[in-house]
């Protein structure tokens, strides 16, 4: 099995628009990364300069145990410019990615937004284990110290700090209100902060965010399905289906070679993951979409004048040739004996924290349907990628023989079951990951409330709130208007 870098990744909706992801596997990285993109211009910071001093704050390794003394630095950083004494602390927990620069989320997104009507203070921490924020890289990674609830107490710490770097007042809780605000996964740490911190988070607004932990996770292209262009799905499907009956055939390693390589991939490649990689490179254009761009339209072009199957199949493989990135075509023949890629000494230790917290908690496994399903005569996933797929790289990457804690984790922050006042929920009608969200449609339905609301964004995909874009079809500068003055209500 191949361990590929761009799997680690999940549903970071951040701003790190360097960020490569190709695979099955898929995260909020670009999505919110495109959202930030559109209105980015010269004057901005590029990737390697910020315009923002980078602060550091000592955090308790594990803040459960008191007799462990070791500590971590974690970053973050600050932005003043529009608080008047009164207005909130605004802060994000960027998730699971490198946090810097943070000048996109502080200088055109929401949070600027927010920061102007509210009078506020922004502060993006990088949560632990991630970026800079984590244990010296010269030791052995050790996850053990890596969970949701841990991250949860990094931030509780930090809010309860009386002297803040780069803030000249005191602005610790409960004295002064903090609002904290996240998506995807940044968002089920700003929901699990107002539930589990209820004394120092005043409110939360929680975007895309996937609370309800499962192991299979095969509802993550359904959104796709259903809303694709029919014609474009049928095609995908028919493509799926040829890749399946290939491989049902008991081909010979001749003829998997020859029929990996007219995707431009090397014969080395396991069978599975030549299947994952050619469909997910595709798929995971639907969650990149922004309020501006909906890239998911470049694979469907490929079929507008391609009606015959046969063809539709030869136009696709010519496109995954072209647009598979060279990463990707170099780490499927880096292979040892053992068959798991092995990572440069150069490369960050802590590559595979995310892949740590979904083998260990999360899941999330972005699987085909089974057979049994409904969804499996339309799948657009080819049937060789299982939970199983999954739990071996579990297991290659972390020795991890035992599943994840679904059910530990869903009884600890209730799932799509939370409910908590002063709190908002977005989703994206379109967004992959609303599934799992509390928007679900196979959650409990909700009813809105003077102290909760959750909001759908017709058509929107994952993040689609982080964006200032103005003028959006959908609205979004309503959804502004209409958080930040239920916000206020719930400041005075």
């Amino acid at each position: 099995m191949i361990i590929l870098p761009s799997l680690l990744l999940l549903i970071f909706c951040a701003f790190e628009w360097s960020e490569a992801r190709f695979g099955t596997f898929h995260h909020g990285t670009r999505g919110v990364n495109r959202l930030l993109e559109t209105s980015k211009s010269s004057s901005h910071a590029s990737h390697d300069k910020s315009n923002y001093t980078t602060y550091y704050i000592e955090q308790p390794l594990d803040h459960f145990d008191s007799s462990n003394k070791k500590t971590f630095r974690q970053r973050y950083w600050v932005d003043t410019s529009y608080y008047k004494p009164g207005g909130p602390v605004i802060l994000n927990n960027a998730g699971e990615g490198n946090a810097y620069p943070a000048d996109g989320l502080i200088q055109r997104s929401v949070f600027t937004l927010m920061a102007k009507e509210m009078n506020g203070i922004i502060i993006i921490m990088e949560h632990r284990y991630y970026g800079e924020s984590h244990p010296p890289s010269n030791e052995e990674p050790d996850f053990t110290f890596l969970s949701a609830n841990q991250s949860l107490a990094d931030m509780a710490n930090f809010i309860q700090q009386h002297k803040i770097d780069g803030i000249d007042y005191d602005v610790s809780a409960p004295k002064t209100k903090w609002i904290v605000r996240g998506g995807s996964y940044s968002g089920n740490l700003a929901a699990w902060m107002r539930y589990k911190y209820p004394d120092i988070v005043y409110a939360a607004v929680s975007s895309s965010a996937p609370v309800q932990a499962q192991f299979d996770f095969y509802q993550y292209f359904d959104p796709i399905i259903q809303y694709g262009s029919p014609r474009c799905i049928k095609a995908l499907q028919g493509i799926v289906q040829t890749i399946d009956d290939f491989f049902a055939g008991n081909p010979s390693d001749s003829d998997k070679s020859n029929f990996k390589a007219g995707f431009g991939i090397s014969d080395q490649t396991p069978d599975v993951d030549f299947a994952d990689e050619v469909m997910g490179l595709a798929l995971g254009l639907w969650q990149d979409a922004s309020p501006t761009q909906f890239p998911f339209d470049e694979v469907c072009s490929l079929f507008t004048n391609v009606k015959d199957p046969k063809k539709q199949f030869q136009v696709y493989q010519n496109w995954v040739k072209e647009s598979m990135p060279s990463e990707t075509k170099k780490l499927v023949t880096n292979t040892k004996g053992d068959n798991v890629t092995t990572f440069s000494e150069s490369q960050d230790p802590y590559l595979n924290s995310w892949y740590w917290q979904v083998c260990t908690e999360f899941g999330y496994w972005q699987d085909t349907p089974s057979k049994s399903s409904p969804w499996y005569n339309r799948r657009v996933t080819s049937n060789l990628v299982t939970t199983q797929y999954y739990e071996d790289q579990c297991k290659q990457l972390f020795n991890l023989t035992t599943k994840p804690a679904i059910d530990a984790v869903n009884a600890e922050y209730q799932g799509w079951n939370l409910h908590l006042n002063r709190t908002i929920w977005i989703n994206g009608e379109w967004d992959p990951w609303r599934p799992l969200s509390v928007a679900s449609d196979d959650a409990p339905k909700r009813q809105n409330s003077t102290f909760e609301l959750s909001l759908m964004i017709p058509h929107g995909v994952h993040c689609y709130d982080y964006s200032i874009v103005p003028g959006y079809k959908n609205s979004l500068t309503e959804l502004h208007k209409l958080t930040i003055s239920t916000l206020k209500e719930w400041l005075q």
